[in-house]
């Protein structure tokens, strides 16, 4: 499916992946969170092999076919852009040494992400790849014309994606003293959540704040979530796409 659609947008796909940090996904299926690390490790082969090999075989520890062939190829050589989700150490200097572009969590404290990505840099220097590895940032964003309007307006949705998300993570938290640490993100401070975890502003604040995470993270594209919460009235969201395309992207280009 994946190579379809890249086959349709003419090689403008870009192939995003996670193993995520929620328990119930794997719940689901009736997998053990504890293999999920593993699991996305043999995943993530088995995608490679597929898009690079007419013809290919796999035995692994939770996987095993022979003589698969897999169409259509992608219409990108050898497959498209793959940008891995990343969390942890181990996460950053794994997908280092393979040579995956990586993507943050705005959640994250920049001191904490700034470690992390020296270890994804020298693992990726280690493995002999060459070039520059792609950064990417998964972060909201609202713009408004006055600095007033663009914290006023989107506040009750983004609290809400915050009680939400914190709700979500403490039930499928592994401990209880895990789950009430996740129930204390329900009580952040909206300005808090301004500071680091958001990017809301005039047209002129969004692109500071843009070319700051360049410079302190090498970020090298975005994806914006542009109703962080899905509470804002349409009209509110397409005229802050509005402002963003005609007034950011511009300047960023």
């Amino acid at each position: 499916e994946a190579a379809t659609v890249d086959h349709i947008s003419k090689g403008r796909f870009d192939f995003g992946i996670g193993r995520s940090g929620l328990t119930r996904y794997y719940q689901g299926y009736n997998i053990p969170y504890d293999e999920s690390r593993s699991r996305f490790a043999e995943a993530l082969e088995i995608i490679t092999k597929a898009w690079t090999q007419d013809c290919f075989s796999h035995h692994g520890d939770y996987f095993s076919f022979d003589n698969v062939t897999v169409v259509p190829r992608p219409y990108q050589h050898p497959y498209p852009p793959m940008h891995v989700a990343v969390s942890s150490p181990e996460t950053f200097e794994a997908m280092g040494r393979l040579g995956h572009s990586v993507f943050l969590n705005s959640n994250t404290p920049i001191p904490t992400l700034q470690e992390r990505l020296a270890l994804y840099h020298q693992a990726w220097k280690e493995a002999g790849h060459s070039g520059t590895p792609e950064i990417g940032l998964r972060i909201p964003a609202y713009v408004a014309e006055t600095p007033d309007r663009a914290r006023s307006e989107p506040e009750a949705s983004t609290m809400h994606a915050i009680r939400y998300g914190a709700q979500t993570l403490s039930a499928s938290a592994a401990t209880p003293e895990a789950a009430a640490r996740m129930m204390q993100l329900a009580s952040v401070p909206y300005d808090e959540v301004l500071k680091r975890r958001v990017m809301y502003g005039t047209p002129e604040a969004i692109v500071e704040r843009c070319q700051a995470l360049h410079e302190e993270l090498g970020v090298t594209c975005m994806v914006l979530e542009l109703n962080y919460g899905g509470q804002l009235p349409m009209e509110r969201v397409i005229h802050s796409i509005r402002l963003l395309t005609e007034k950011v992207m511009p300047v960023l280009k």
